[in-house]
């Protein structure tokens, strides 16, 4: 079998350049981790100690409420993980089997996993070359009459141009859900994410703005969408009987342990944050042994680009080669305190 020198050498120089890439990557810059003070440790033991029988919901509740306040929402419900609130909105919007849910072609695996525990089917878009999220040209491309929902992601705290999104959903009467996971604090014009869409679904897992362990929110002011949704999270239980279930959907709830971490949270006061380009790009040739040759993939990766009204939250970036060029990056998971001034807690009182 004869090979063409062109092709040949084509595919060489595509395994030296990602060989090379490896090369720049195979150091990970890990996150800070989460701050963890005797205020956090003294919540936890609290909801421990005094989270049941009638108080089993008291620190859920109360960031639950916070929360939604926070980014602009009526209504917010914890989950057990940001796929768990993926998963319920698209229960509670209808979504099944026949039906096609837009999503980018960059993402974390759960927001497609989610999509086809409902037994729909994921319609793959392209993403913005230079934002790397979703692409409103490409998805008014890839609308059909099976089309019921879109999902837009914040990719690492950057927000999809939600008002070209938002005007294609309007024109096609679609639904569109937020994966705003790694997203808390970051603006689109004024408002936060998580308040552009229909509904949103957030993280709190431990490489995201926000820690509680791990956990979930998803939220929405569609009275409706979150009724149906809190009935399908607490397993299809009928709410004027006690222990009668009449659906069997799957429940997704959160702890008062991984609420009381929340809670703490929303009192700090502010998301710290360090513009760092120049500190990183030391970085990058000090530890990263990236070399001279290896520097224009670098440059590949200089970060998203900065769109007026936008307000990105940037978090660690796991997606080779894009955690080494972001302009700003979390020292800690702290949520910004919209709170400043209410007393604070103390324990054994909400």
């Amino acid at each position: 079998m004869k090979t063409c020198a062109c092709t040949k050498h084509t595919l060489d120089s595509e395994s030296e350049k990602e060989q090379t890439m490896l090369n720049v990557t195979d150091h990970v810059i890990l996150t800070a981790g989460p701050t963890i003070s005797h205020k956090e440790i003294e919540y936890v033991t609290d909801a421990v100690v005094n989270g049941w029988n009638f108080h089993h919901s008291d620190y859920i509740k109360k960031f639950e409420d916070t929360f939604a306040e926070y980014v602009g929402a009526t209504y917010a419900m914890a989950t057990s993980s940001c796929t768990g609130a993926l998963h319920l909105a698209l229960l509670a919007m209808g979504v099944g089997p026949g039906d096609e849910v837009i999503v980018p072609e960059i993402t974390w695996i759960a927001t497609v996993s989610a999509v086809t525990y409902v037994g729909a089917t994921p319609v793959f878009v392209d993403i913005e070359r230079d934002s790397w999220v979703m692409d409103p040209v490409s998805v008014a491309r890839r609308i059909t009459p099976k089309t019921k929902v879109i999902i837009p992601v914040h990719l690492y705290g950057h927000p999809v141009d939600m008002e070209a999104i938002m005007r294609t959903a309007e024109t096609h009467g679609i639904r569109v859900l937020e994966d705003a996971a790694p997203s808390i604090g970051a603006e689109y014009k004024g408002r936060k994410t998580g308040s552009l869409g229909h509904c949103a679904a957030f993280s709190f897992q431990g490489a995201k703005a926000l820690v509680t362990g791990e956990g979930g929110m998803l939220v929405s002011s569609d009275k409706a969408l979150m009724e149906r949704a809190r009935f399908l999270g607490d397993h299809g239980r009928d709410p004027s009987r006690a222990l009668y279930n009449i659906e069997i959907p799957g429940g997704a709830r959160s702890g008062p342990g991984s609420a009381s971490r929340g809670d703490r949270c929303k009192e700090t006061r502010d998301i710290l944050m360090v513009p760092a380009a120049a500190w990183r790009r030391e970085r990058d040739r000090a530890e990263c042994g990236a070399s001279v040759g290896s520097q224009h993939l670098l440059d590949e990766f200089a970060g998203p680009r900065q769109d007026p009204g936008v307000r990105p939250r940037y978090v660690h970036a796991e997606t080779p080669g894009t955690e080494y060029r972001h302009e700003a990056f979390f020292l800690s998971h702290q949520f910004v305190s919209h709170v400043q001034g209410r007393n604070r807690r103390q324990p054994g009182v909400v």
